[in-house]
């Protein structure tokens, strides 16, 4: 289960009459095609807890209220939610050169192809962590945003230490030669860039 808060605020004297969560594998759930979790009408903070989850599984969440005949939407925040084991599959929606992570855990992603192209890699036998910096100008030590890392079965397998830390790291994949044959780039923040991110008009 994921726990959700969000708090809903109006300018006036109009009534909430509606207010919760809306959850889906579909971007942009929204009243008219998602059953939302309701919960008591007005304004303030509220939490709600969401249940019956799939394993590795992409999520998009937003909070809804009503107010007089206007719905209105907060900004999407995504999740994927781990395996059986408590890992997430970063790359389970798609391979990527760069991956955000949000919150303490143990993450995987694909090691076998270039990024988001279909491209294999090679055969990559050795993983290590290249560098890592901190989102603020003080020196890094080492471990500071990834803990460890190792190789399994194709798939590059990490883990943040207990006391997740903002900032960014690479990891490479070295062959036989120990030449790197492809890096990711790790991104670790405390908020949803995807939510918080700028529209365009381009839909960009």
């Amino acid at each position: 289960s994921v726990s959700v808060t969000a708090s809903v605020s109006v300018d006036g004297h109009m009534d909430v009459s509606r207010r919760g969560l809306l959850y889906s594998t579909s971007a942009h759930p929204d009243l008219e095609n998602t059953t939302p979790i309701e919960c008591a009408a007005g304004v303030g903070d509220f939490t709600e807890e969401i249940t019956g989850l799939s394993a590795s599984t992409k999520y998009y969440v937003r909070a809804f209220a009503v107010v007089g005949s206007e719905v209105i939407y907060s900004n999407e925040r995504s999740f994927i939610t781990p395996d059986a084991n408590g890992v997430v599959n970063l790359s389970s929606a798609g391979t990527a050169n760069s991956y955000v992570i949000t919150n303490v855990g143990t993450y995987i992603f694909d090691a076998t192809v270039k990024g988001n192209s279909n491209e294999t890699i090679g055969t990559p036998t050795t993983v290590e962590v290249v560098w890592e910096t901190l989102n603020i100008s003080d020196s890094v030590t080492e471990g500071a945003v990834i803990s460890s890392v190792s190789l399994e079965d194709g798939f590059v397998k990490f883990s943040t230490p207990d006391n997740f830390t903002e900032g960014n790291a690479l990891i490479a994949v070295r062959d036989v030669t120990e030449s790197i044959i492809w890096s990711w780039h790790i991104w670790a923040v405390k908020f949803d860039p995807e939510g918080d991110a700028q529209i365009y008009q381009s839909g960009a």
